[in-house]
């Protein structure tokens, strides 16, 4: 209860008193504990909650100031509360906030109030920070009182900011693997050029970058040049070196065409310089890749043309024995039939032929032997010019009537040092080719001539020209297209109908130029015709011959006895009727056992031995030896017609060897040589 005394003085007695005055207050106190019960809770939370809690009047002064909101801003209440709650803000917002309020409470337009928005605030050291603020509005007392809820979202922000820039990075990373990975598909494409790779590179690298539409690439390889569309340079630029086996042998760029923000490189990102390494790494692997594939198809092909040059040696080989013993058989014959015959006989000439056209056989057998690399040639003077007019001879035979034959002959002879055969084969198979080049009739021109060529090496600015003797065959035929010309000298190359050509001819011309230090050349262009220029070393007519030449005429002989051994009977047959004709005795034997039974039945009359290195049952050398380890001291003729390395070293000071095909004459000459100088050691 609330009492109340008040004094009192009676007007009419003027005796004093007091007035008690009594009022229940129950319901009053309750009132009372309710508000303060309300204010503690209110209170309590103000100090407890987590977030800053600010209350301002409507001038913008700070009336209250929670815990939260002085950890906050570094701030205390006291340091705050009756101050203006600008303090708290960075500017420009300063002075927006009292044209907030100022706007609000005139027009009732809200800004911020009942709308929650990230706001800056400024902590005590000046440092700013974001914020996400929300503010409600109160009446007290016919007072604007403004509260606003604030929460320090700078963790929250940088987090966000994190996962968006790697959420950027993460696209980026995509693009630069969806960079890579289509240049390893373009390089892992079957039939696909290095070009091809490159042009795709350039292409894809803009779309790759941070500024796709202003981006312009190019690669620079081996002096070629691949770039984007509409490309032009600028000052932005970045580039890597491609490098291949430790060499840089190209370059990467990129270019920005407009100035772009500054980033880690210039306006390019790092990740864009670990892309840009990463393109020129991979180009110059795909690039290394190519190279070794090249070479690989060229050891490939290398080895493909060694089984096939192994094939032709093996077959060159076999085909030679019985083929030069043939031709040993047809010289023979020749050569004993014209001299049976007056030189004036009309067959004369006509053997005469046969003679060069057996020749000329004997010829390709050795070129073909020399292209395999089964023997070598032997060289001797030859005058070009003669050499041609022979060819020029049997050329006229072969010829078509449509077509015209020209000579250009040089002004003065023109030697070089040459297998006679294998020249007359170049000059023969290089017309035949032109002829075959003008089914339908046209002009072949060979000419002869000396020409001067730049030392090889020249050692000293003033050493001579090196003198070259030139043969140059052209027609005016089909001609050749570049893809055609540029293998022509490849072994089994041709451009003829199966069953027209072997694709040798000229793969063997170029490999007898090659052993004669020569070089042969071509030019041709489809329609317009072709030109064979070969050029050989020019001999020198004061040094020709190191001795003079010594002919030997045939020797006739006294009844001599010679052993021949020989398993082909026609070569068996020529031999001996030349050796009979002579004077000489033959004792034949068709094999290794008939030989040794030969010798020893005539052991002490045989004179010479001539045998075949290849007889049947025994090899000739074999019986040689064996006849040298019983005491035979008898010279020996060792002939064959088989080719292989080593068969000089193998017969050394035993024999003399002699290949076929080999003319009678210098058979007969060298077999009367033999025997006479064995007659002089008999009688010294």
């Amino acid at each position: 209860m609330d009492v109340i005394y008040s004094p009192y003085r009676a007007p009419d007695t003027g005796s004093c008193g007091f007035v008690v005055t009594a009022r229940d207050i129950t319901e009053h106190m309750r009132a009372e504990e309710a508000l303060w019960e309300s204010e503690g809770r209110a209170k309590a939370v103000l100090e407890t909650a987590v977030d800053g809690i600010i209350t301002i009047n409507e001038r913008g002064m700070v009336e209250s100031f929670n815990v939260a909101a002085e950890r906050m801003f570094g701030y205390t209440a006291d340091e705050v509360v009756g101050h203006t709650v600008t303090d708290l803000m960075p500017l420009p917002y300063r002075a927006e906030h009292d044209t907030y309020i100022k706007n609000y409470l005139e027009t009732g337009q809200r800004k911020i109030i009942g709308i929650r928005r990230e706001v800056i605030g400024q902590r005590k050291n000046g440092a700013t920070f974001p914020i996400d603020l929300s503010v409600s509005e109160i009446m007290i007392a016919n007072r604007h009182l403004f509260t606003g809820v604030a929460r320090d979202i700078t963790e929250r922000k940088r987090l966000e900011d994190e996962l968006k820039q790697r959420t950027h990075d993460l696209g980026e990373r995509f693009k630069e693997l969806n960079c890579l990975y289509v240049i390893s598909k373009l390089a892992e494409q079957r039939d696909i050029t290095t070009e091809e790779i490159l042009e795709g590179t350039v292409d894809v690298i803009p779309s790759s970058w941070q500024y796709p539409s202003v981006t312009k690439a190019r690669v620079t390889l081996g002096g070629r040049v691949y770039s984007t569309a509409d490309f032009r340079e600028s000052q932005w630029r970045q580039a890597s070196e491609i490098v291949v086996q430790g060499e840089p042998i190209g370059r990467v760029e990129v270019f920005y065409l407009t100035e772009q923000p500054t980033s880690d490189e210039g306006p390019f990102l790092k990740e864009e310089r670990s892309l840009i390494d990463a393109i020129a790494e991979r180009l110059g692997r795909t690039i290394e890749r190519a190279r070794l594939g090249k070479e690989r198809a060229t050891l490939k092909e290398q080895l493909h043309q060694a089984q096939k040059m192994e094939a032709i040696a093996q077959l060159a080989g076999g085909v030679a024995h019985d083929f030069n013993n043939l031709l040993t058989v047809i010289g023979g014959y020749v050569s004993k039939a014209k001299k049976a015959l007056p030189d004036d006989h009309k067959a004369v000439e006509s053997l005469r032929r046969v003679q060069e056209a057996a020749d000329q056989a004997a010829g390709v057998t050795r070129s073909l032997l020399t292209f395999s690399h089964k023997m070598e040639t032997k060289k001797e003077p030859i005058e070009l010019q003669a050499s041609l007019d022979t060819a020029l001879r049997l050329l006229r035979q072969v010829l078509t009537a449509g077509i015209e034959v020209l000579s250009d002959a040089a002004d003065e002879q023109v030697w070089v040092r040459a297998d006679g055969t294998q020249l007359q084969q170049i000059i023969m198979n290089l017309a035949i080719n032109a002829r075959d080049a003008m089914p339908n009739g046209g002009t072949l021109r060979i000419s002869v001539s000396q020409s001067a060529r730049p030392p090889i090496k020249p050692a000293t600015l003033d050493e001579p020209a090196r003198l070259v003797a030139v043969l140059v065959v052209s027609d005016t035929g089909t001609g050749m297209e570049p893809d055609v010309r540029d293998r022509i000298f490849e072994p089994f190359f041709t451009t003829k109908p199966r069953g027209q050509g072997t694709g040798l001819g000229l793969a063997i011309i170029h490999s007898i130029v090659e052993d004669h230090d020569g070089s042969i050349s071509v030019e041709s262009k489809a329609g317009q015709g072709t030109t064979f220029t070969v050029e050989l070393p020019l001999l020198d007519l004061d040094t020709l011959w190191d001795t003079p030449r010594e002919v030997i005429p045939p020797k006739r002989g006294r009844g001599e006895v010679v052993l021949l051994a020989e398993d082909n009977r026609h070569v068996r047959g020529i031999l001996a009727s030349s050796l009979e004709s002579l004077g000489y005795e033959v004792v034949q034997a068709t094999d290794g056992s008939s030989l040794m039974d030969c010798f020893e039945l005539n052991r002490d009359r045989v004179e010479l031995l001539v045998m075949d290195v290849d007889l049947p049952k025994r090899g000739g050398l074999e019986c040689l030896r064996d006849i040298r380890s019983s005491g035979g001291c008898v010279p020996a003729i060792i002939i064959t017609g088989s080719v292989g390395p080593g068969l000089e070293q193998r017969i050394d000071d035993e024999a003399i060897l002699l290949r076929k095909p080999f003319q009678i004459a210098d058979f007969t000459a060298l077999a009367g040589t033999v025997l006479g100088e064995r007659q002089r050691e008999k009688q010294t």
